[in-house]
């Protein structure tokens, strides 16, 4: 009799992580087997190319046209690899309904695995304290399709509490999306909002494979913390200075900042720039920059004026990984500088 043959082995992630981890294998007739040990320790006879192996796995009896071998995941995204099936006879361990023993075989698999996010990050890419980007990173090359090339977003995506801005994102090959974000309108870097793919029916895929798998339906990425505080408020005592006396400002951030080294806030007093150098506050909101006011120094006109940015000096003043933003607008924290009076000697 004629002995049974692959046909049609496809992968797929079925965990949805990124990493295939089943080969579904299609013979051209039933087929019968016994896991005859009960040991979970793979089916005798087959092995995959690549450097994949199948993982430990009770197969218990099967009988029919399909057998679904488990892979033994790699550890990084994966989902394009199409690895060799290799059947290598063992005695009586596959035969057909009439007992003929499938023989020395290999197959390579097909692509079915869908693409998936792996990774994502957000940003603040204006540097105005509030998220506006989120990258998104795949399991493998994909093609972006705007579907009706209108610029109105990409319908599939959502992200949790915030609108993807109007924009064409047609892209072809690529690994990642960097989804633009309408701002919320208040300091938000701390937040990393939920991101779902969510296929639209019979509508043209917005993200697919090289052959033509979708995104996985119902697809989620919680983003990562990308984008760095910013600065909300300036502040310091309305009062008269004279020299010796310790002139001190209040910097604070919408997020608990670190600092290292002896970052500077630089000031204009009677036109000449002087430097408030950081003083306390590591791991809170709040910094204190200092100055002590020296011979000379007086501005008997409009007070102190603070001057943005802040300069590291070779330190750092970042939250977790990310760098804090450095810089405060004028019409932001305006009055810091009116708010001092006249500093004077005496």
């Amino acid at each position: 009799g004629v002995p049974p043959r692959m046909t049609s082995p496809v992968t797929e992630d079925n965990d949805g992580n990124g990493q295939i981890d089943r080969i579904t294998v299609t013979f051209d007739q039933a087929v019968n087997f016994t896991d005859a040990t009960g040991a979970g320790d793979a089916l005798p006879g087959f092995t995959l190319g690549g450097g994949y192996t199948l993982a430990n796995f009770d197969y218990g009896t099967i009988a029919g046209t399909t057998i679904i071998l488990r892979v033994t995941e790699s550890g990084s995204p994966d989902t394009e690899v199409t690895p060799d099936v290799v059947y290598s006879r063992a005695a009586g361990a596959l035969l057909d309904d009439n007992g003929n023993e499938a023989q020395d075989e290999t197959q390579t698999s097909t692509d079915g695995a869908s693409p998936v996010m792996v990774s994502a990050v957000t940003a603040d890419n204006d540097a105005d304290g509030q998220i506006d980007r989120i990258t998104l990173t795949f399991s493998e090359e994909v093609d972006i399709t705007d579907p009706n090339g209108a610029g109105d977003g990409l319908p599939d995506f959502t992200v949790a509490g915030y609108t993807i801005a109007s924009v064409d994102y047609t892209l072809l090959n690529t690994t990642t999306l960097t989804l633009q974000l309408t701002e919320s309108g208040t300091p938000d870097t701390e937040v990393t909002p939920l991101v779902t793919y969510d296929r639209e029916g019979d509508a043209a895929e917005n993200v697919a494979d090289n052959v033509g798998n979708e995104q996985r339906d119902n697809d989620t990425e919680t983003p990562a913390d990308g984008a760095g505080p910013a600065i909300t408020n300036v502040t310091a005592n309305n009062d008269t200075y004279i020299v010796g006396e310790n002139l001190d400002f209040t910097v604070t951030w919408h997020e608990a900042v670190t600092v290292s080294g002896n970052p500077v806030l630089r000031l204009d007093i009677g036109g000449v720039t002087k430097n408030a150098t950081y003083t306390s506050g590591s791991g809170s909101t709040q910094l204190v920059f200092r100055y002590q006011i020296q011979e000379g120094d007086s501005d008997p006109t409009d007070g102190v004026t603070t001057i943005t940015p802040i300069l590291l000096s070779g330190g750092s003043i970042n939250q977790g990984s990310n760098a804090a933003l450095l810089t405060f607008t004028a019409g932001t924290f305006a009055g810091v500088g009116a708010q001092l009076q006249q500093i004077i000697d005496r």
